[in-house]
C-alpha cells in the first residue's frame, strides 16, 4: 500500500483538526483539507483566539470519527515510554501525540501523528511534526527520544493515542 498524501497545518491553531484529518488518511480515507478542514475546526471547537482543541474534545472527535468511519479504533495514553510507542508502530499501528510547553510566559500544546518506524529502528516517521518542509518526515531516533523525554519531564499530563486500524 502507497503511503498516503498527508496534511500539512497552514495556520498556527488547526493542529488538533490536522491530526484528525491525518489519522483518516492513514486508515485509508480519502480526504482533502479544503473539505475537512472546517467541519473538523467547528467540531473541535478551535479557533485562532481560543488556543486550539483541548484534550477532551480532541479526544471526543477522534474516537468519534474512528466509529463513524468504522476505520481504527483509539487508545489513550498517558506519558507513552519511547518502547510502547516502537511497540505499537511495529504492530502497524499509529498514535497522536500532544505536546504542552511553556515558552516566554505563555502556555502552548502541539498534535502530531506518528505513522511508522524504520525496519532499523533508527528513525520515526512523523507527520506535522515542524512546521518547516513537508508534511510527513522521517526523524532520527536519538532527536524523537529528545524530544518525547523533554515533553514527559516538562508536562506530567503528556497524552497519546494509540491508533489501531480495524481493516
Amino acid at each position: 500500500m502507497q503511503e498516503p498524501r498527508y496534511l500539512k497545518q497552514r495556520d498556527k491553531f488547526r493542529c488538533g483538526p490536522v491530526a484528525i484529518m491525518n489519522v483518516l488518511k492513514w486508515s485509508g480515507g480519502v480526504l482533502s483539507h479544503d473539505d475537512m478542514r472546517d467541519p473538523l475546526t467547528a467540531v473541535c471547537n478551535c479557533t485562532s483566539t481560543g488556543g486550539g482543541t483541548l484534550h477532551a474534545k480532541f479526544d471526543e472527535i477522534l474516537r468519534e470519527c474512528g466509529k463513524h468511519y468504522g476505520a481504527y479504533t483509539v487508545r489513550r495514553v498517558i506519558r507513552p515510554t519511547l518502547s510502547q510507542i516502537e511497540k505499537h508502530l511495529r504492530a502497524g499501528g499509529a498514535l497522536v501525540l500532544n505536546y504542552h510547553w511553556e515558552y516566554r510566559k505563555k502556555s502552548d500544546r502541539h498534535y502530531s501523528v506518528v505513522v511508522g518506524v524504520s525496519d532499523s529502528g533508527q528513525s520515526f516517521r512523523v507527520v506535522n511534526g515542524r512546521r518547516r518542509g513537508r508534511a510527513a518526515k522521517w526523524i532520527r531516533r536519538e532527536k524523537f527520544k529528545n524530544w518525547e523525554q523533554r515533553f514527559q519531564r516538562t508536562d506530567k499530563s503528556h497524552k497519546a493515542w494509540f491508533v489501531t486500524y480495524k481493516g
